[in-house]
């Protein structure tokens, strides 16, 4: 996901919301006026809400550490001389950038290398392909509600394609199509040929 004006924005580097959306917000480069205003609306919570409630949380943690001689957040920001953004220079939108801000998105990718058998043979073996479902380490099983948890069981259930689900419990009412991983070699999952779908929470 790109960066918001609410972080490009301390290096020089503002965004048009004329044409440049909001990455939370599903908009293509070509708004109406209506989604401007909300893209402008929303750049502008964020950049308030960070301003006004999130960097004096940080400079109350790092300063009950460090000293009280420390810099505040907006100092500190303003000696930022190169901004790496985890992004790709068109997707979602192409966007202005800025010699201090170098896009990197992908730099992680790798080709993808072979699958442990048990995973090889339950993907290879699915005649319409594969579902990849996973929302990493950020959801775990104990917080997932039972009923959203057997929504999802339900659904897998009646499609076609296999499904590899992460998830780092036990469960009993698996269907024959959905196999459960505590632990999975994602790059290389989503690097195999019979991937058909990626379901996540986008690191959100």
């Amino acid at each position: 996901m790109a960066a918001p004006n609410s972080i490009t924005s301390r290096l020089g580097n503002w965004l048009p919301p004329s044409v440049v959306p909001n990455p939370l917000l599903p908009f293509s480069d070509r708004m109406s006026f209506y989604e401007r205003v909300v893209t402008i609306a929303l750049d502008w919570l964020f950049i308030l809400g960070r301003d006004y409630e999130v960097a004096p949380l940080y400079e109350k943690m790092y300063r009950k550490y460090l000293g009280d001689d420390i810099p505040s957040v907006s100092e500190i920001e303003g000696n930022i001389s190169l901004l790496f953004m985890n992004s790709f220079s068109n997707f979602p939108a192409p966007r202005p950038t800025l010699p201090d801000v170098i896009e990197v998105g992908g730099m992680h990718a790798r080709p993808a290398k072979p699958l442990p058998k048990d995973l090889e043979d339950f993907v290879s073996g699915a005649e319409h392909g594969f579902i990849y479902f996973s929302f990493g380490s950020i959801i775990k099983a104990n917080v997932f509600p039972e009923s959203t948890r057997k929504i999802f069981l339900n659904v897998f259930s009646r499609l076609k394609q296999r499904v590899l689900w992460k998830w780092d419990e036990d469960m009993s009412d698996v269907p024959p199509n959905v196999k459960l991983g505590k632990w999975l070699p994602q790059q290389d999952i989503l690097g195999h040929k019979n991937i058909r779908l990626f379901i996540t929470h986008g690191g959100l």
